[in-house]
């Protein structure tokens, strides 16, 4: 129970769709007057048998204050009638008959008013029909089944979005309700386009213009490029990423009619999309590494009879050679890494560096010549 609470009222994402439950079932009651007679007409009815009771018990009973008697209206109204105050005297009993008849039938027609309306913004939920008033949230447009689940909970396993909701816009042609409503206890809020895309009603429930980021993820890469020109046009701060089926067609075009701001991914690398929303132009890195030329990704083994070194002296004689340092691993699989290391990093032997260089540099580096603490290296051979 704990838990539940905490994703409602503590979570930014929990919080802000209980404020829109809140709203909507505001609205509800403003628009149903007939909640406001039967709200009169119990009330009248509990003060006419709270008099009755004052009239008839006797000064000792404590069924004849107001503060008690509120408990025993509701409990006997409501039939549970826990027996812990009860009237003494005939009148009193009489009263309590007619609180047990009326005041049930009044409560269970008020509770049958309040019950539609829940039941109602339940179903505005599901269905994804239900304004939201989000902003700075992540807003994901397009339900592809088991690929936008994944794409959701790496989403959410970033610490990062603890402070971002989750809105997820789904063609309402495809599906009626949110397919995605909850992951674990981080709450999916969903805005269903009722006859697809095309039609303006979900724009404003998506509330596109106070969006912290975009992500594009349909089938049709026309679709997608309508929908890139729809989102640059409503919120052009937003950092936009689009999921295409074809780059070499279709992310040039996107580029030249909406701008080059907006970050593409091949459609079958949800991987890469997910790093995109969370890291702006982190796909431009994992692109220059994947191509078939230029600088590619290499490891290198440093001898295990090396010793030791620090750090920069192996970095000044990788950079003469135009090589760039990614990490420095013990070399087991899932064993230690250390990123980008700091100049007084510890290099010994058995470590594996990977580095970024058109050709690999085995045969080039001298190993006998990395004297610590001497940052010239005679790199003398390489071509």
């Amino acid at each position: 129970m704990f838990l539940i609470i905490k994703a409602f009222f503590y979570k930014t994402p929990g919080r802000l769709i209980f404020m829109c439950v809140m709203r909507d079932f505001l609205d509800e009651l403003k628009e149903r007057p007939s909640w406001k007679i039967e709200l009169y007409i119990t009330m009248g009815h509990f003060f006419v048998s709270w008099f009755f009771m004052w009239v008839f018990e006797p000064a000792t009973n404590p069924i004849k204050n107001v503060d008690t008697f509120w408990w025993f209206y509701l409990v006997t109204a409501s039939t549970l009638g826990y027996g812990d105050v009860f009237p003494v005297t005939l009148g009193g009993r009489i009263d309590t008959i007619g609180i047990l008849v009326f005041g049930a039938v009044l409560l269970i027609a008020f509770m049958i008013q309040l019950g539609s309306i829940g039941f109602k913004i339940v179903k505005k939920i599901w269905s994804g029909e239900m304004g939201s008033n989000f902003t700075n949230h992540l807003l994901l447009i397009g339900e592809r089944g088991e690929r936008t689940k994944t794409i959701t909970t790496g989403l959410l396993n970033d610490k990062n979005m603890a402070h971002h909701g989750i809105v997820l816009c789904f063609d309402g042609t495809k599906t009626e309700r949110n397919p995605i409503p909850t992951i674990g206890l981080n709450l999916i809020h969903g805005v269903k386009a009722k006859n697809g895309f095309d039609e303006e009603s979900w724009i404003a429930r998506a509330c596109i213009d106070k969006a912290w980021r975009v992500g594009i993820d349909v089938k049709d890469d026309n679709s997608a490029l309508t929908l890139c020109l729809l989102v640059k046009k409503l919120n052009p701060q937003a950092h936009i990423v689009v999921a295409l089926q074809s780059m070499d067609k279709f992310a040039s075009k996107i580029s030249e009619l909406v701008g080059e701001d907006i970050e593409c991914v091949p459609d079958g690398l949800s991987d890469w999309f997910v790093r995109a929303l969370l890291n702006k132009w982190s796909t431009d890195v994992l692109q220059s590494l994947s191509k078939p030329i230029g600088q590619r990704l290499h490891n290198i083994h440093i001898p295990d009879n090396f010793g030791t070194c620090m750090f920069n002296v192996v970095e000044d004689c990788f950079e003469e050679q135009g090589a760039q340092i990614l990490s420095v691993s013990d070399g087991k699989r899932r064993g230690i890494m250390q990123v980008n290391p700091g100049d007084d990093f510890v290099v010994s032997g058995g470590m594996v560096i990977s580095y970024l260089h058109e050709e690999r540099l085995d045969d080039v580096v001298y190993w006998d010549e990395l004297v610590q603490g001497d940052k010239h290296v005679n790199m003398e051979g390489v071509e």
